[in-house]
């Protein structure tokens, strides 16, 4: 579940949000009307084929499932890498990994198949198993990403150069842009309240390449909040962005370099390639709800769940009350 400090309403909105779906949740914990991003959602770069890495830092954990070669990065850099899984901050599946210059912060590295590399900084471990399956974490990857691009639009965006997603809907929130849309696109504005969960699904089979642009956040809405989907591109190129958000892509291939993140990055395709990108700790943790065997996203969970809600509510106040009527003993 999302962790947030929240307050009165809010702390009545918090109870009702295992009932529908915590979106990072580990694979099948996802409720009968939600989607599950599954494991990958809990590193904060994830690539379940063969890898290449050079120059990159990333925040949180990562995880590589194929062959992967890694130079002059650094991982778990960020002090909340303490959450991350088992205290792996990278795990690596594939057959062969070379490994140099490399720094693992705040956990170790583990990985399954052979080990090479030198001048490395922190503990990397041969093991049996990792912390997550990488054929199921691809399967939930490209499941999810089917299930959400199913979602009926609730929003349109607007502008060309400029492109606006505004809502004003503190619930799920879902926009659909083609890849002509985005890449025509130099910045990006996402304006949505506090506790609303922004969805883009990016529609288009051809090859993507964006470069040079900037997603902006306002509103309230905040960076672990906010889901793009690109279902159905066989190979995307990310560079000089500055981007906001998870991106998930769950096939093809993937070239990022020289970007900077406050999000994730969930693929699921066959070849990665990350250079010298920066990615800040800001894992998807946003209730994805929809409504069963329609496609369309639900109201907030308070406004679904009117009851559940009310009494969660009820209880906040109630408990304000006694606090506040409660007798102060009389100094001597």
């Amino acid at each position: 579940m999302k962790r947030r400090r929240l307050g009165g309403f809010g702390a009545a909105l918090a109870v009702t949000c295992p009932l529908l779906l915590v979106a990072s949740a580990p694979a099948g914990a996802a409720g009968s009307s939600g989607f599950s991003l599954g494991d990958a959602a809990r590193y904060g770069e994830y690539a379940g084929g063969t890898t290449s890495v050079i120059g990159e830092t990333v925040g949180g954990a990562a995880a590589y499932g194929g062959s992967a070669m890694i130079a002059t990065s650094k991982f778990g850099s960020s002090a909340w890498s303490y959450h991350d899984p088992r205290g792996v901050i990278l795990a690596l599946g594939g057959s062969t990994n070379s490994v140099n210059t490399t720094a693992v912060f705040h956990g170790r590295g583990e990985y399954v198949g052979s080990f090479s590399g030198s001048g490395n900084f922190g503990t990397f471990t041969h093991v049996s198993s990792l912390p997550i399956s990488f054929p199921t974490a691809d399967s939930d990857l490209a499941a999810a990403s089917s299930g959400i691009a199913g979602l009926g639009a609730t929003n349109t965006a607007t502008g060309t150069s400029a492109l606006s997603l505004t809502s004003s809907f503190p619930g799920t929130d879902v926009f659909e842009l083609t890849e002509a849309q985005l890449t025509g696109a130099s910045t990006i504005s996402i304006h949505a309240p506090r506790r609303a969960v922004v969805v883009v699904n990016v529609t288009g089979g051809a090859g993507l390449t964006l470069s040079n642009q900037k997603v902006s956040l306002s509103g309230g809405v905040t960076a672990d909040d906010v889901l793009w989907n690109f279902p159905s591109v066989p190979s995307a190129s990310f560079s000089l962005e500055s981007w906001v958000g998870t991106i998930l892509i769950p096939t093809g291939t993937l070239s990022m370099s020289t970007n900077w993140l406050f999000g994730s990055v969930l693929f699921g395709g066959s070849t990665a390639s990350f250079y010298k990108d920066v990615v800040f700790v800001a894992l998807f943790s946003g209730c994805i709800s929809y409504d069963p065997g329609t496609g369309t996203p639900e109201a907030p969970a308070a406004i679904a769940l009117p009851g559940v809600a009310l009494v969660a509510f009820g209880g906040v106040l109630l408990a304000r009350r006694r606090t506040r009527n409660r007798v102060r003993p009389t100094p001597a």
